[in-house]
């Protein structure tokens, strides 16, 4: 069975609004630091089970990026994906 549900999720600052479709099944939402020494991306997506739930956050993700990252200058993005959960 295909989900195709969607709602809007909210991003909002003080000069920006924007609401983007997103289907809460299959999407995840992420914190994130950025390690500027090792150039590496560190984030803890969680699962999205409606507009204002979040949880499953077990997924870990590092992403190391180039030293120099455009879209004419683009190079390897390498990364590692784990999990936090116990269960096999």
């Amino acid at each position: 069975m295909e989900i195709t549900e969607t709602c809007p999720i909210w991003f909002l600052n003080s000069s920006y609004v924007r609401g983007w479709p997103v289907n809460p099944y299959t999407s995840l939402v992420a914190e994130w630091v950025w390690d500027q020494d090792k150039k590496r991306l560190m984030l803890v997506p969680c699962k999205l089970f409606d507009r204002r739930d979040v949880g499953g956050c077990s997924i870990r993700l590092a992403l190391s990026l180039p030293s120099r990252f455009s879209l004419i200058h683009r190079g390897s993005i390498v990364g590692k994906m784990w999990s936090t959960d116990n269960q096999t």
